[in-house]
């Protein structure tokens, strides 16, 4: 997976990317009905992501910010890190016109209990 992320999911995709800006750091699977899952194995850290409404097109966002917030609080890489990333962290609302509206984001944030 690492050696090769874009057989992952192809291009433009989460995961490939992902695994592309932090080789051999992360490894991450986008699946079927909202699920995302990632992997730290220097860490030995893994998540499971499960959006419950199955929107696939909101599970990319949350894994990220999940990611994101791990992988700094982990001190495995930096916010810098996730920069070409940045495209996946928010969407565009659209109207029936194709108007951008609104835009779609993770909020809120992680606890942590060591």
């Amino acid at each position: 997976m690492t050696a090769h992320p874009e057989l992952v999911a192809g291009t433009g995709r989460l995961c490939t990317e992902l695994m592309a800006a932090l080789p051999g750091q992360v490894l991450a699977k986008v699946g079927a009905a909202g699920i995302y899952c990632a992997a730290l194995p220097e860490r030995g850290v893994g998540v499971a992501l499960k959006v419950a409404d199955g929107d696939s097109e909101v599970s990319p966002l949350a894994l990220l910010a999940v990611l994101s917030a791990l992988v700094e609080r982990e001190g495995l890489a930096s916010t810098s890190d996730f920069s070409p990333l940045a495209h996946h962290a928010a969407r565009p609302i659209l109207n029936t016109r194709g108007v951008p509206i609104g835009t779609l984001r993770a909020t809120g944030g992680l606890r942590f209990y060591d």
